[in-house]
Parts: structure tokens; C-alpha cells; sequence
């Protein structure tokens, strides 16, 4: 039996939000393959289909943020009016990136025939915190998916079901097998992924304390 992670409201020891099973190294070995194998047709895509996923994203995190507001809070001890800022941030993220954030990879012309093209880079694997579990991580994992690239995603040992939330969003939206996938963990987890040698860029997202 897998080891365990379980999640427990800061604000109520006895309120249990989730038990979460502990992805070891083949675990995580098969997410980045699956992320791997899927990662051509989610390229070759072309930009429109990824947008329509995302919006779709979009619109339903708008249809259930009040939902997310009330796990973020209960999850990771925040005040409900914070986790709700928290929560309305998550669908403008997708409108901003589809809109202004495009023009950071389009073409290049250089001049004298010469010309830059950005491409997809693979798979990229997003690290995400406890006190923004949703909004850090969506800021690298919106971007990542419209530029054609797909995600491996460790939420924080201290917010798993957040994490697991977005994932759900996403599939809902319509978001092919494989573009993106989760792993959940504590540290080790996340060495593994970091240091998996089929994972191409690394996102992180942090906070400093003391």
C-alpha cells in the first residue's frame, strides 16, 4: 500500500479536507511518460484548440469559485475573504495570457531574412506553494499549456486538494489525457520530479519565511 498524505485544516485538527496517496519513483516515472507521449499531438494542436480548452477552463473555474474560495480556506487556514481574492484571480489568468502574454512568443522578424520562432519545450514540471496553492501555480501552468507544452504538476504537501481541484477543472474543460498530470508528495516527490531526465523546464513557486 502506498504511503499517505492527509490533509487537515489548519483551523480544525479533527476537519480531515482529504487523503491523498504518496507518488513514488515509478508512480512519477509513468505521469511524466504519459505527459511525454502526449506531448506532439497537444503541440501540433495549434493555438486555437489550446485557447478553447483554456477558456473553457476558465469559464468553469468562474462558475465554481466559490467553491474554490471555501477549500483554499479550509485547506491551507486562510481568511475566506483572501481565498475568495485568491480564487477570482484564477480565470483572468487565462484571458491575459491568451491576449497580451501571446505577443512574448510571437515571431521575431529580425531583418535581412532572418526571422525567431519560439517552440514548445516539452514537459514542464510546476511546483506549487501553500499560500497561494492555486493562483502561483495556474500563473505557470495557463502559459505552459497555451504555448503547446504539457505539465506535470506537484501541488504542496500542505494543499494537496487544491491541487487536485485544478487538475479536475482542467479535465473537465476538456483537457486531453496526459497535457496534464499530477503527482502528489512531500519533498522526495518533488526531487524526483525536479530531477526526472524527461522533464525539460521546472516552475516553482515559493515563499520565504523568517
Amino acid at each position: 500500500m502506498p504511503e499517505i498524505l492527509r490533509s487537515v485544516s489548519p483551523a480544525d485538527p479533527s476537519d480531515e479536507v482529504g487523503r491523498f496517496p504518496i507518488w513514488e519513483a515509478l508512480a512519477i516515472d509513468e505521469a511524466v511518460d504519459r505527459a511525454h507521449t502526449a506531448f506532439p499531438a497537444w503541440r501540433d494542436a495549434g493555438f486555437e484548440a489550446r485557447a478553447g480548452v483554456l477558456r473553457r477552463f476558465r469559464d468553469l473555474v468562474k462558475a465554481r469559485q466559490e467553491e474554490l474560495a471555501l477549500l483554499i480556506a479550509r485547506e491551507v487556514g486562510k481568511a475566506l475573504w483572501d481565498a475568495r481574492g485568491e480564487a477570482a484571480l484564477i480565470g483572468p489568468k487565462v484571458d491575459v495570457t491568451l491576449d497580451e502574454g501571446m505577443r512574448f512568443v510571437a515571431p521575431i522578424e529580425a531583418g535581412a531574412g532572418a526571422r525567431a520562432v519560439f517552440h514548445p519545450r516539452g514537459v514542464l514540471a510546476v511546483l506549487g506553494p501553500f499560500n497561494f496553492p492555486a493562483h502561483l501555480p495556474n500563473g505557470h501552468i495557463v502559459p505552459a499549456l497555451a504555448t503547446g507544452n504539457c505539465v506535470v504538476f506537484k501541488p504542496s504537501d500542505l494543499a494537496p486538494a487544491v491541487g487536485e481541484w485544478l487538475w479536475r477543472a482542467l479535465r473537465d474543460a476538456g483537457l486531453p489525457r496526459g497535457v496534464f498530470e499530477l503527482v502528489q508528495g512531500r519533498a522526495p516527490t518533488g526531487q524526483a520530479l525536479a530531477l526526472h531526465p524527461h522533464i525539460t523546464n521546472i516552475q516553482a513557486s515559493w515563499v520565504k519565511l523568517g
